[in-house]
């Protein structure tokens, strides 16, 4: 993770007044909600998957926290009661397609 963040502040050395923003990882779906594509197999347990993106995301907090940069946290707004990602915002797969609350946080903290 640490070469990522590297990378990103390499990337934005150049410029100046620059805001940068970091998107969390997006909730992952429960298994019986979706049939698996066999080039993308899920790994590991609906719970073992969930547990690795919120680590993920707390890692992603604590270097964006650390670099100065933005972290576009919207996490919570896009899981259903389980804590996985919510299937009537979503695009039928594994990406969010309602982007409420991704204009609600640009709003917000961008502009």
């Amino acid at each position: 993770m640490e070469n990522y963040f590297i990378q990103v502040q390499n990337a934005i050395n150049s410029f100046n007044n620059l805001k940068t923003v970091i998107y969390n990882v997006v909730p992952p779906i429960q298994k019986h909600n979706m049939s698996e594509n066999s080039d993308f197999p899920y790994l590991g347990t609906d719970e073992e998957r969930k547990a690795y993106v919120l680590y993920f995301n707390e890692k992603l907090q604590q270097k964006c926290f650390e670099y100065n940069f933005l972290f576009l946290n919207i996490y919570d707004n896009y899981i259903d009661s389980n804590g996985y990602l919510n299937t009537s915002l979503s695009d039928g797969g594994v990406h969010i397609r309602n982007a409420i609350y991704l204009k609600q946080f640009i709003e917000k903290n961008l502009l």
